[in-house]
C-alpha cells in the first residue's frame, strides 16, 4: 500500500490536516462535561468558516502514525499546499505527491521511482483538499472542554459518515484562546491510528501554478499508468 492511501485514506490519515500531537497528554486532564450539540455544531462552524472561503491555503504539520502491526510509531513533518479539491502539493519525508488537476505524479525517493496517473484513477481516494472539506462538513457526536497546560480547548468527535470504511473515528481539538482547528485524530477500520498537529496555517494564499505541477528528478524510473 502506498504511503499516500495509507496517510490519506486509511489515517486523515488530516488526513486532513491531516495533525496532532499525543493526545494522552490531554486525556490525562479533568474534561468538563459534554455540551450540547448545538455548541459542537457552532463550534465547528466557526472552525469551518474560514477553510471554506479560502480557496488556496498552505498547511506545515507533524504526525504521528501508529500502526497495529508495529510497536514503534512513526513520526515525521510535512507541507501541503491546495489550490482546490484536485489541485495539491504534499511533501513527507517519504514521498512527493502532486495534482494539477489533469495528472497525478507519486515519487518515492528511496526507489526513485514516479508513479503517474490520471485524475480517474484517484476517484474513491481521500485526496487531502476533498477530506478536510469533508471533515469540516461532518456531524458532531460529541464535545467536551478541558484544559492543556494551562490552556482550554474544545475536543469534539466526529461522525466520518463521508469515509465509511474507511475511518472509524475522527477527533478533533479547537484552541478555544485563538479559535481555530489544532489537531486531528483519526482510527482507521485496520485499527492504525493517526495523530496530527497543526504548525503553521496559511489561509487565502496565491501559490504559483509550478507548485501544482512535479519535474521527475533525473534517472528517476517513469511508471506512466495512464491510460
Amino acid at each position: 500500500m502506498s504511503d499516500y492511501r495509507r496517510i490519506f485514506a486509511h489515517s486523515l490519515g488530516w488526513k486532513a490536516l491531516v495533525l496532532a500531537l499525543a493526545a494522552s497528554s490531554m486525556l490525562g486532564h479533568a474534561a468538563d462535561p459534554e455540551s450540547p450539540p448545538s455548541e459542537a455544531k457552532a463550534w465547528l462552524q466557526e472552525v469551518a468558516g474560514p477553510w471554506r472561503a479560502a480557496e488556496n491555503w498552505e498547511l506545515r504539520f507533524s504526525a504521528r502514525v501508529t500502526s497495529p502491526h508495529s510497536r514503534s510509531p512513526e513520526h515525521f513533518q510535512g507541507d501541503l499546499w491546495v489550490g482546490d479539491s484536485v489541485r495539491f502539493r504534499l511533501e513527507i519525508p517519504s514521498g512527493t505527491y502532486v495534482s494539477d488537476g489533469i495528472t497525478f505524479w507519486e515519487y518515492h525517493p528511496s526507489t526513485k521511482q514516479v508513479i503517474i496517473r490520471s485524475p480517474q484513477d484517484l476517484s474513491g481516494r481521500a485526496l487531502p483538499g476533498r477530506l478536510l472539506f469533508d471533515l469540516l462538513a461532518a456531524t458532531p457526536t460529541r464535545c467536551d472542554s478541558l484544559r492543556v497546560d494551562g490552556k482550554p480547548f474544545i475536543r469534539l468527535g466526529l461522525e466520518p459518515t463521508a469515509h465509511t470504511g474507511q475511518l472509524d473515528s475522527i477527533t478533533v481539538w479547537i484552541d478555544a484562546e485563538k479559535r481555530r482547528l489544532s489537531e486531528v485524530a483519526t482510527v482507521d477500520a485496520n485499527g492504525g491510528q493517526t495523530r496530527y498537529a497543526i504548525q503553521s496555517l496559511k489561509l487565502g494564499i496565491s501559490p504559483p501554478d509550478a507548485r501544482f505541477r512535479f519535474e521527475p528528478p533525473r534517472k528517476s524510473e517513469i511508471v506512466d499508468m495512464r491510460p
